[in-house]
């Protein structure tokens, strides 16, 4: 029996698999990249760490969602970039914009409700322009402003351009919706 492809070509039935692939055999292949999660893992304990320091010198402005959602951020942005989802980038057209999105919308979201009181900077806290610096950048209007800028700028015809030509503009395009959330 012949069966015909979109251009009318004839296709030998002989030819196709005994019984039809999985729809997530493609996915066998593929693993998780070990210097994303690595670095991820680390900024994890890190972070932990520093929020122990800090909710141990001062309790009340130390609650227990802050770890949660920055611990889903850090999820989410693994997801994006160190999970087998990764793969099909460069395949799926959707796959690639829920990787935007999951940078852009929920990972910086969470990361930044997680981190306003900074547990990485720990030995800082007590220096007052450390302090006025953290207060300006975690702003939710200066955070909106460059969210939208961002995105703006990036969807200029030659800079857009720049991100699909060049492994490394793609790379810049990225960290800049991920750091200008």
């Amino acid at each position: 029996m012949l069966l015909r492809t979109l251009r009318s070509e004839p296709i030998n039935r002989k030819r196709l698999p005994a019984r039809p692939l999985s729809p997530h055999a493609h996915l066998l292949g593929h693993t998780w990249s070990l210097p994303v999660t690595s670095a991820l893992v680390l900024a994890a304990v890190i972070y932990l760490r520093g929020w122990v320091r800090v909710r141990s010198a001062y309790p009340s402005t130390a609650p227990v969602w802050r770890p949660v959602t920055f611990l889903g951020g850090l999820l989410a942005l693994w997801i994006a970039v160190g999970s087998p989802l990764r793969s099909l980038d460069e395949e799926m057209l959707v796959v690639h914009m829920v990787k935007h999105l999951l940078v852009m919308a929920v990972a910086a979201p969470l990361l930044l409700l997680g981190a306003s009181h900074l547990p990485l900077a720990y030995p800082f806290f007590h220096w007052p322009p450390v302090a006025r610096l953290t207060r300006a950048l975690t702003h939710p209007v200066l955070c909106w402003l460059s969210a939208t800028l961002v995105v703006m700028v990036w969807h200029v015809p030659a800079v857009f351009e720049l991100g699909m030509r060049s492994h490394w503009g793609h790379l810049l395009q990225f960290t800049c919706f991920f750091v200008g959330r």
